[in-house]
């Protein structure tokens, strides 16, 4: 291997290449603290408003917005590509059947399908901070730094919410996560099937076990974020180039 080869091997893994986009990105992730804090918080209609803006606006509408319609960019660098589609969609139901066994320990009976189902809808989440914070921070920083800064993100937004001991899980499930991300590159290896399982473990670990009003109110906010990615992917400024 040529000293020139190796030198692009090696800043795969580690760079120092900050861009705008670096920036915005550590913004959005210091603006989900309070905001993920007053959505668990708040309740009657500035818990929903909250909710709103945290799940909608910051955690998909703004990521979308920003590389795509403004830095005239695709949804490809979010991790909505076609690329390992196959691989993406085997691996994700793979992790589901792995990780279903540990659901049942903290959830079991009829409760099962409505926490599932809310876990479903939680798209923003893996988008927000695998398709959005993780690719910015990789392409700025390399995996290894971009699989560490992302996992404090992820554990960062939950203080307040969660035990000392959760947020260290929640740090390690980072990790992982940023890991078997980074292999494909594609939010599918994520969502729907392992995220929905393995946020099941950590809604309920944390407190958060669902019902059927909550399943009405993320499908609401699902069909909200699909509607806008699906109108960007049909008319926005780098939706002839594909994905």
């Amino acid at each position: 291997m040529t000293g020139a080869a190796h030198l692009r091997q090696l800043s795969a893994w580690v760079r120092w290449e900050p861009d705008p986009d670096t920036a915005v990105a550590v913004l959005s992730a210091i603006a989900m603290i309070p905001l993920y804090y007053l959505s668990v918080h708040l309740t009657g209609w500035p818990g929903t408003a909250t909710l709103f803006i945290q799940m909608v606006l910051l955690g998909v509408v703004f990521p979308v917005w920003w590389l795509v319609w403004h830095r005239k960019k695709t949804l490809a660098d979010l991790g909505i590509t076609r690329v390992h589609t196959a691989a993406s969609i085997v691996a994700g139901i793979v992790l589901a059947i792995l990780f279903y066994h540990k659901l049942l320990i903290w959830v079991s009976g009829p409760a099962v399908i409505p926490q599932l189902l809310v876990n479903a809808c939680m798209f923003w989440e893996p988008f927000f901070v695998f398709g959005w914070l993780f690719l910015c921070f990789y392409r700025a920083f390399g995996i290894v730094p971009g699989i560490l800064f992302t996992s404090l993100a992820f554990a960062a937004y939950h203080l307040g919410t969660y035990p000392a001991e959760g947020l260290v899980m929640l740090l390690i499930v980072g990790l992982l996560f940023g890991c078997i991300f980074c292999t494909t590159q594609n939010i599918l290896i994520l969502w729907p099937f392992s995220w929905t399982v393995s946020s099941g473990i950590g809604t309920a670990m944390g407190g958060m076990v669902f019902g059927w009003r909550d399943v009405a109110v993320s499908a609401i906010v699902l069909v909200i974020s699909l509607a806008f990615i699906a109108y960007t992917a049909h008319a926005g400024p780098g939706h002839e180039s594909g994905t």
